[in-house]
């Protein structure tokens, strides 16, 4: 299989899905429905969990490390 025939697949492929208005998101959310199996979603939402708590606990930790840096510093001016 060379280049040429894997575009031409893809383009059938693509030409094959039916045309969908996209404007809303719910309509969106229907299409990927659709298209994705129950336990791919379970595990996208459990691995955006996941990355949303790193996120928070990054942001925890900035938010201390300021404010040590603040309190060291009003105690180093005085």
């Amino acid at each position: 299989m060379n280049g040429s025939h894997l575009v031409h697949m893809l383009c059938t492929k693509l030409r094959s899905f039916p045309c969908a208005d996209c404007h809303d998101l719910e309509d969106i959310d229907g299409l990927i429905d659709k298209d994705l199996p129950q336990l791919m979603k379970e595990q996208s939402e459990i691995a955006f969990g996941e990355e949303g708590e790193g996120i928070v606990m990054e942001i925890e930790n900035e938010i201390v490390e300021t404010l040590i840096h603040e309190t060291a510093w009003i105690f180093y001016r005085h």
